[in-house]
């Protein structure tokens, strides 16, 4: 298992960054970070990378709160597609995220209702060997870039 910290940068023709953290809620503001200084490296602009980075803090939020299970860590992934971006969040938990209606007063339970307005389409799917995905996958105004910063549809 890699340790909490450790990124990973994978090659190809579309941008894929992944990081695994700790299920702390220090953690979180890492993902955040991470996961924008990665996106303005791959040229987004501030409306998508706005957007990326808050659904990327509700879904790590999610984890930690919801997903968390003892020595076992949370990752984020980003994969740039053809017309846009996909966000994974993965924890070891089994318990499926769940819509909850959250009243006026309440401090918590409108994350993935935010996430669900943010992105073009979310869900979740189970992980092998243990656990679960939370995705959501949001069209960009951004060009995909491959290696070296080229436009691979080109």
């Amino acid at each position: 298992m890699r340790s909490a910290g450790d990124s990973v940068p994978v090659e190809g023709d579309f941008g894929q960054w992944y990081m695994q953290f700790t299920t702390s809620v220090k953690a979180v503001a890492l993902a955040r970070h991470q996961s924008e200084k990665t996106l303005r490296a791959w040229g987004y602009g501030q409306c998508d990378t706005d957007r990326i980075v808050l659904a990327v803090s509700e879904l790590a939020t999610n984890a930690v709160r919801h997903g968390r299970v003892r020595d076992r860590l949370f990752e984020v992934r980003l994969t740039e597609e053809l017309d846009g971006l996909l966000l994974e969040v993965s924890d070891a938990s089994e318990r499926v995220p769940r819509p909850v209606c959250a009243g006026e007063d309440d401090e918590s339970g409108r994350g993935l209702a935010l996430v669900a307005a943010l992105a073009e389409d979310f869900g979740h799917h189970p992980r092998v060997p243990i656990g679960k995905t939370v995705w959501a996958r949001f069209r960009t105004e951004a060009a995909v870039r491959g290696p070296e910063g080229r436009d691979p549809r080109s």
